[in-house]
């Protein structure tokens, strides 16, 4: 779809009304990150003044990544519940700027223009799958821990959608690869939570012919969201039927039965897992120690379990690539 059509249906200035009950001035900060992304995101896919748009969001960036350095990781934990707490919905939405941080430099090329290098490809690749092996250990002590129900319901569906939402990012990469031409962006709210039937997690262009789609990840995709989304702008990734992000666990504490759910981040720990010492050149003089222990702790998540990753990337590119007019059959 060409980049007018695309983003006609998306709002300009809208901020989101997820705000915690801690750390609202830091939180504010943040949205205004957000508000500033999506803003810079809509112009350049209206066509605005490519010079004046890209002076504008080499200002933006700059400053987010100096905010994101310092404060981005206090705030998540400023936000997290705490005991007898049982809303997680604003970690979540912290995710944009996690991600952010991770695909920068895919930022800079959206703006930029021309083709992502493939270096820069890889280490984001490495740094999605990191982010998620961190989430997945939160998880672990978590499911450790004596959660309330309704905490428990609450911090799985936030990170199991963070955790799909890694696991996709890791896929649309690797497609990007292979396609040079393909840009991944995670959306901001104005593109996703704020945009209804349009609702993407990420947006995808081809700069060189001026065509966006959008990306929307669910662990597990039910009929009524198919029927929900706007086909024509969104394709849809299935955690449990794309990626295999399923595992068998007992069905109770005492007895032999087991059943299968939905597990997701295996991707993304399948592919640190697999990653050798050599890309630790990647890293920005990131401390050896670093990638070594966040591989094996992927090897730990991943031990027993099949890799789809290859059947992923086959299974999402089917359904994204044809629709840009460069793939299309």
């Amino acid at each position: 779809m060409r980049f007018e059509d695309f983003v006609a249906v998306y709002p300009r200035g809208r901020i989101s009304d997820r705000r915690p009950s801690r750390a609202r001035a830091e939180y504010r900060v943040f949205e205004r990150f957000q508000l500033s992304y999506g803003r810079l995101l809509h112009d350049l896919l209206r066509g605005e003044e490519p010079t004046r748009t890209r002076k504008r969001f080499e200002t933006v960036h700059a400053k987010f990544l100096a905010w994101a350095a310092s404060d981005l990781d206090d705030l998540v934990r400023a936000v997290s519940p705490r005991e007898g707490e049982t809303d997680y919905s604003a970690v979540g939405g912290l995710v944009f700027g996690q991600l952010t941080v991770v695909l920068q430099d895919a930022w800079r090329q959206a703006f930029a223009g021309g083709r992502q290098d493939r270096v820069a490809l890889r280490r984001m690749q490495l740094m999605v799958a990191a982010l998620s092996v961190n989430i997945q250990r939160a998880r672990d002590q978590a499911a450790d821990a004596a959660l309330a129900r309704a905490a428990a319901d609450s911090l799985r569906s936030t990170q199991w959608g963070m955790l799909t939402e890694l696991d996709t990012a890791l896929v649309l990469l690797e497609l990007a690869k292979e396609n040079r031409w393909l840009t991944v962006l995670p959306a901001p709210w104005a593109f996703e939570a704020l945009a209804g039937v349009a609702n993407a997690d990420f947006v995808l262009l081809d700069l060189e012919r001026r065509e966006a789609l959008g990306v929307q990840a669910k662990t597990r995709v039910r009929r009524s969201a198919v029927e929900h989304y706007h086909e024509d702008r969104v394709v849809l990734v299935d955690g449990w039927t794309d990626f295999g992000n399923a595992r068998l666990v007992a069905a109770a504490r005492r007895g032999s039965d087991k059943r299968l759910i939905a597990w997701p981040g295996l991707l993304s720990a399948h592919h640190l897992a697999a990653v050798g010492d050599r890309s630790q050149d990647m890293l920005r003089a990131r401390d050896p120690a670093w990638l070594r222990e966040k591989r094996e702790r992927a090897r730990e998540l991943t031990m027993g379990m099949r890799d789809y990753r290859a059947l992923a990337v086959r299974a999402v590119g089917d359904r994204v690539l044809p629709r840009f007019s460069r793939t299309a059959p």
